[in-house]
């Protein structure tokens, strides 16, 4: 018998990211970092914070603001590469380490 993957199928992506009253943004792990999707005002755009390294001295953290197509394309990036998704963020970000720039 051949291997069975652990990855979720783009279907169970699909169902992921339509749980909730918005299109879902999500958290992610690989290896080095653990990967949060917040969704802001009606979920056309994301906060994407980054943590390397998480519970480490040498622990970083970095926030972007990412557009609805640029963070589902990064979530299906991730999950292409061996990413685990290990929760559906269905709330903004609202802690005191972010905060956005208006141009």
């Amino acid at each position: 018998m051949g291997e069975v993957s652990t990855r979720p199928s783009h279907t169970t992506l699909e169902a992921l990211r339509l749980q909730g009253n918005r299109e879902t943004p999500m958290q992610l792990q690989t290896s080095a970092t653990t990967v949060d999707f917040f969704p802001v005002g009606t979920g056309k755009r994301f906060v994407k914070r980054v943590i390397w390294h998480q519970g480490d001295v040498t622990e970083m953290t970095s926030f972007t603001t990412r557009v609805k197509s640029d963070a589902m394309y990064d979530i299906d990036q991730y999950i292409a590469n061996g990413a685990t998704v290990t929760d559906i963020n269905l709330n903004e970000y609202t802690g005191d380490d972010y905060s956005p720039v208006y141009c």
